[in-house]
């Protein structure tokens, strides 16, 4: 363990050679999947989703903004605004 890049040792029926030479010590024993996998397509969707909307209101802004300076009339949105549109 001392020479590996980071040492792992499980934290209740490891020893405390193993423990103490370890850089990580994990506290439960208990290495069934968690939760965490279940919900890995959730998170997906959630992540797209956000990715859409993100490329949607950008899309709308530089239109609107591009349409305006063509037609040659004053900005419709402010920097200040089109910061807090994106936030």
């Amino acid at each position: 363990m001392r020479r590996a890049n980071i040492g792992v040792a499980m934290g209740r029926s490891g020893t405390d050679i193993a423990r103490e030479a370890s850089d990580l010590v994990l506290s439960d024993d208990n290495l069934r999947p968690s939760s965490a996998v279940s919900r890995k397509p959730i998170a997906y969707r959630n992540i797209r989703n956000v990715v859409y909307l993100l490329v949607a209101a950008g899309l709308a802004e530089v239109l609107t903004v591009g349409v305006a300076v063509i037609a040659g009339l004053p900005l419709p949105l402010l920097p200040v605004q089109l910061l807090w549109l994106n936030l």
